[in-house]
C-alpha cells in the first residue's frame, strides 16, 4: 500500500486487503474513523506514521517483523497490542495511545524504553508480556500504578526504580541477579518476595513494600545497616537458608516476624531480632550481640 495512499480519508472505516506485505509512510494517516484493517495477518512491514490518528481498539499480528517509529502515533482508542513477530520494539512509537492497557511481544529480545519509563506515555498500562527479555533499564515501569502482570521469566538484571510503585502482587523472579536502587520500592500490593539467585540486596531496593509478609533469599551475607523493618514492615516469615551472618539491627522492630529459616550462622549482631515476635529461638552462632533477642515473646530458646 503506497505512501499517502489514503491519507486524510476521514470517512474511511474499514479496509479489507489480503495480500499486502507493506504499508508505507502516511498510507492511512488521519483516517480518523478507520477501526478495521484485515491486512494485519499478512503485512510484514509498516512504515512511519502509516496509521497515525486512526481508531483501532487493538492490533494483533504474528507476521509483522518491522515496525517503523510512530507508525501508530496518536491512536487514542488503542487498548491492546499483540505483535509477536517483532524482535526489537521501541515502546515510544505508540505515543498518544493513552488508554493502552496491555502489550504482548512474545518473540522480542529487545525493548527500548523512553528515558523516564512508560508511565507518562501509557498511564493505564496493566500488563506487558515479553518472555525473552533479560534486562530492564532504569525507571522502566516506575509509577505504572496499575501494572499487575508480566512474563519476565528470563530477567537477570533490573535497573534502578524499574518497578517502583507498581501493583505487582508478588516479586518473584527466578533468574534475577542484579537489582538497582529502589527497583521494587513502594510496591504495596505485593505479598511475597522470592529472589533465589539475587547477588545482593539493600534497604532501598524494597523500601516501603508494606504488604509483604513473606520473603525468600539464598544470600550468604547481608550488608551492614540493612533494615527489614523499612523494607517489609509487616513481615511474618523470612527465609535465608544459606545465611552465615545477621547484621546488627537487621530485624529490629519487625513486630510481626514469627518465623525464620536461616543458615549456619557465625554472627548474630546486636539487637538483630530485638522486638520481634519469635516464640521459639533456635539458632547456633559463634557470636551473639547484646540485646539480640530482646523483647521477643519466646517460650523456648535453644542456642546450640
Amino acid at each position: 500500500i503506497p505512501e499517502y495512499c489514503f491519507d486524510g480519508c476521514e470517512k474511511l472505516a474499514t479496509v479489507s486487503v489480503a495480500a499486502a506485505k507493506l504499508v508505507d509512510e502516511y498510507a492511512f494517516r488521519n483516517c480518523v474513523k478507520l477501526s478495521k484493517f484485515t491486512g494485519f495477518s499478512a503485512v510484514e512491514r509498516i512504515n512511519s506514521y502509516a496509521f497515525e490518528n486512526t481508531t483501532f481498539s487493538s492490533i494483533s499480528s504474528t507476521v509483522l517483523t518491522t515496525l517503523e517509529p510512530y507508525a501508530f502515533k496518536g491512536c487514542w482508542n488503542l487498548t491492546g497490542i499483540t505483535l509477536n513477530g517483532l524482535k526489537s520494539v521501541d515502546l515510544s512509537m505508540f505515543e498518544g495511545a493513552n488508554h493502552l492497557s496491555y502489550f504482548t511481544f512474545n518473540n522480542a529480545t529487545e525493548l527500548i524504553f523512553p528515558e523516564n519509563g512508560l508511565a507518562s506515555l501509557y498511564p493505564s498500562l496493566k500488563s506487558l508480556k515479553a518472555s525473552k527479555i533479560t534486562e530492564l533499564p532504569d525507571y522502566a515501569f516506575d509509577g505504572c500504578v496499575d501494572l499487575t502482570t508480566h512474563s519476565f521469566t528470563e530477567l537477570t538484571s533490573v535497573g534502578k526504580y524499574a518497578f517502583r510503585g507498581t501493583a505487582l502482587t508478588e516479586i518473584n523472579f527466578s533468574k534475577l541477579k542484579t537489582v538497582g536502587e529502589g527497583a521494587f520500592s513502594k510496591i504495596t500490593a505485593a505479598k511475597t518476595v522470592v529472589l533465589p539467585v539475587i547477588s545482593s540486596i539493600s534497604t532501598s531496593m524494597f523500601e516501603g513494600c508494606t504488604g509483604v509478609t513473606e520473603a525468600r533469599f539464598n544470600l550468604k551475607n547481608f550488608p551492614a545497616g540493612i533494615s527489614v523493618k523499612k523494607m517489609f514492615p509487616n513481615i511474618k516469615s523470612f527465609y535465608a537458608p544459606k545465611a552465615t551472618e545477621i547484621p546488627a539491627e537487621m530485624f529490629k522492630d519487625c513486630t510481626n516476624l514469627s518465623s525464620t529459616s536461616l543458615g549456619s550462622l557465625y554472627v548474630i549482631g546486636a539487637r538483630a531480632f530485638q522486638n520481634c515476635a519469635l516464640k521459639t529461638i533456635n539458632f547456633y552462632a559463634d557470636t551473639i550481640g547484646e540485646y539480640a533477642f530482646d523483647g521477643n515473646p519466646a517460650t523456648k530458646v535453644q542456642l546450640d
